[in-house]
């Protein structure tokens, strides 16, 4: 699956815009994709049986969590997806939370507002055991457990407050 993004907000007051036939969903500081983008080579099969190799921009982990901090609040019904994401890339950065505040530290993601409002939604997201971030993540439609809900909860609610203790926001 491909999600179609668009910084760009549309004539129809909903939170998506037709571009060329296809549904984009618009999204809040979509330019932070381009302050520190990453190319990487992907490979598959065509149709034909052909195998094509491309390389590709994409944004980095540290502003697309950027944009998840934006979008967490914006997008409603998307509130879920966006915990998720954000807790992904503080469970997997390479180096973890400690090399991932680095790069917030650094002069073109700290002095930029869109990365500090991120930064805020995060804080406002997992600010409690009880906020939206680990609220979501820990659903029980995904962890049945009431014992396991509330581990998973704890660990996400820890991993968002370390990382912001770390750029000073705590």
């Amino acid at each position: 699956m491909v999600d179609i993004l668009t910084g760009e907000s549309g004539d129809n007051g909903q939170p998506w815009r037709n571009i060329q036939g296809l549904q984009a969903s618009v999204l809040g500081g979509m330019s932070l994709a381009f302050l520190d983008p990453k190319r990487v080579v992907v490979e598959g099969e065509l149709p034909s049986g052909t195998i094509h190799r491309a390389e590709i921009q994409i944004c980095s982990s540290a502003s697309l969590l950027a944009m998840k901090g934006i979008s967490i609040h914006e997008r409603k019904d998307a509130a879920d997806k966006d915990a998720i994401d954000i807790d992904y890339i503080l469970r997997r950065y390479p180096g973890g939370h400690l090399a991932l505040a680095r790069v917030f530290q650094t002069v073109h993601y700290a002095e930029n507002e869109l990365v500090n409002e991120g930064l805020r939604g995060i804080d406002k997201a997992f600010r409690s055991l009880d906020s939206l971030g680990p609220v979501s993540i820990a659903s029980p439609a995904r962890y049945p457990s009431e014992e396991e809900r509330d581990i998973v909860r704890q660990g996400a609610f820890q991993r968002a407050r370390r990382f912001l203790r770390e750029l000073g926001y705590l």
